[in-house]
C-alpha cells in the first residue's frame, strides 16, 4: 500500500461526495471508481464518515498553518491582512471541490466537527484581531471595536468566491487586492469628519 493509493481513495471519494453527496456515494462505488478492491478503502479509513472527514482535514490543513503563521509580530499588521485575505481566496478557489462536498453534505457534520471548526474559526479570529490592535497601537488604523473588524474581515474574505456561480473577478491576486483596498480604504473618498 502507498501514500499514493490513499491519495487516489480521497481524491475519488472527493470527486463522488461532492457530485453525488455522502448518502449516495458508497464504498463499493468509490472503489470502482478508484480502480481499487474495496477492502484497500478499509485499509485506509474506517469507515465512509472517517474518509469523508480525512478529505476535509487533509485539504485544510495547510491553508490553517499558513494562516496560524501569521500569529508574528515581526509581519506588519496591513500584511497579516492581506495574506489572510490571499490564503483563503488561494484555498477556496483550489479547493472548490471540497467547499462544495461541505455545502451538499451538511448531514454527516456532526457537533464534534462543528466544535472543531469553531476553535479554528475563534484562532483566526484572535490572530486577525491582535494584528488589528496593534495596528491601532501604531497609528496605523482608525480606532474600531478589532473584533467585530476581525470577523468582517474573515467573512469578506470567503467572498471571494462564494456560492459556486459568483466571484469577483480576476486572478487570485487581484481579488485579494480588492478585498484589502475595500477593507483598507472603504467606500468614501475622503475620511469622515467626526
Amino acid at each position: 500500500m502507498t501514500i499514493n493509493t490513499k491519495i487516489n481513495i480521497m481524491d475519488t471519494a472527493l470527486k463522488l461526495f461532492a457530485e453525488k453527496g455522502f448518502s449516495d456515494t458508497s464504498i463499493s462505488a468509490i472503489a470502482e471508481e478508484a480502480g481499487i478492491g474495496k477492502g484497500t478503502i478499509y485499509w485506509y479509513f474506517e469507515s465512509k464518515k472517517d474518509l469523508f472527514f480525512s478529505i476535509v482535514e487533509q485539504r485544510g490543513q495547510d491553508y490553517f498553518n499558513k494562516v496560524l503563521k501569521l500569529d508574528n509580530d515581526s509581519i506588519e499588521s496591513e500584511q497579516i491582512i492581506y495574506k489572510y485575505i490571499k490564503y483563503t481566496i488561494e484555498f477556496i478557489d483550489n479547493n472548490y471541490d471540497v467547499a462544495k462536498m461541505l455545502i451538499t453534505n451538511t448531514e454527516i457534520i456532526n457537533n464534534e466537527f462543528k466544535k472543531m471548526m469553531e476553535l479554528k474559526q475563534q484562532q483566526v479570529i484572535s490572530i486577525l484581531e491582535k494584528a488589528l490592535k496593534r495596528g491601532q497601537k501604531e497609528d496605523k488604523f482608525r480606532g474600531f471595536k478589532s473584533r467585530d473588524i476581525a470577523f468582517m474581515i474573515m467573512n469578506i474574505a470567503k467572498s471571494g468566491h462564494n456560492q459556486f456561480n459568483f466571484s469577483i473577478e480576476g486572478n487570485i491576486d487581484q481579488k485579494t487586492q480588492k478585498i484589502y483596498d475595500f477593507i483598507m480604504y472603504g467606500l468614501i473618498k475622503e475620511e469622515r469628519k467626526t
